[in-house]
């Protein structure tokens, strides 16, 4: 019961935050989506923060990115997989700044995929977005 209460609190969340500052996974590619896109965030240290599917083409909070995939944290080293081949897709390291702002760094496109990040790797912005072709 508290497993499904949960997952019903985490989807209310998140179909609530387009309203909220945060980072977005993009990929014109229908292909690419929340079925077949994992993601695997890790610390310094290579502890595993988060190894679950990714959020594709959604908003998502920096509370939540923090929460979600940075086990509370304010910073890891996330991969990308693409699930159908177990293929590479880029990586990146996702810092935070408080709970409005944050942004990705370091990335690299996997073999074969093209992993952008807008509007830049320099600095902190309220919205962040990863695009994967």
């Amino acid at each position: 019961m508290k497993k499904i209460m949960g997952l019903i609190l985490s989807g209310v969340l998140l179909s609530s935050t387009s309203a909220f500052a945060g980072l977005t996974l993009s990929s014109s590619n229908p292909e690419y989506n929340t079925q077949t896109v994992k993601v695997k965030c890790t610390d310094s240290a290579g502890k595993v923060l988060a190894d679950r599917n990714a959020i594709v083409g959604q908003n998502v909070a920096w509370f939540l990115v923090k929460a979600g995939f940075l086990a509370g944290g304010t910073v890891g080293h996330c991969v990308f997989t693409y699930t159908k081949t177990g293929a590479e897709m880029g990586e990146g390291d996702v810092s935070l700044s408080g709970v409005s702002e944050g942004k990705v760094s370091n990335v690299k496109s996997g073999v074969g995929f093209n992993v952008t990040v807008s509007p830049d790797q320099t600095a902190f912005h309220s919205d962040v977005t990863i695009s994967i072709s």
